[in-house]
């Protein structure tokens, strides 16, 4: 068993990513979107862009992007479980358990702890 992608998606959707990305990354203004120097490569310039309001960010010099799951396993080398569990809890997002007898575990560890 694992996460249907619904629940990942509200996950993304409702974490604070302009603040989880600013954690690691200075940002300014720049129109619609929000800039600073790339997490993932040695960058020099602004090529790092995050849009708050899509909840998605790209580099222009390294060509990484995504959402917000994608940048906390890039960013922090952890496992897409871990990074789920951190984001949910950033967004007071209560991940959805099953029972087994008297005891409750997470969805995701029902597929050996992937997701």
């Amino acid at each position: 068993m694992k996460y249907p992608q619904k629940v990942i998606d509200d996950v993304c959707r409702q974490v604070d990513f302009m603040a989880y990305v600013m954690e690691f990354v200075e940002l300014k203004p720049t129109g619609m979107n929000w800039s600073g120097t790339c997490p993932f490569h040695a960058d020099e310039r602004s090529s790092f862009f995050v849009n708050p309001e899509k909840n998605i960010y790209f580099c222009k010099g390294c060509e990484e992007g995504g959402g917000p799951l994608s940048f906390s396993i890039k960013v922090t080398g952890r496992s897409f479980w871990d990074c789920l569990k951190d984001l949910a809890h950033r967004a007071n997002y209560a991940l959805p358990v099953y029972k087994v007898g008297e005891n409750e575990y997470p969805l995701g560890l029902a597929s050996g702890g992937d997701y």
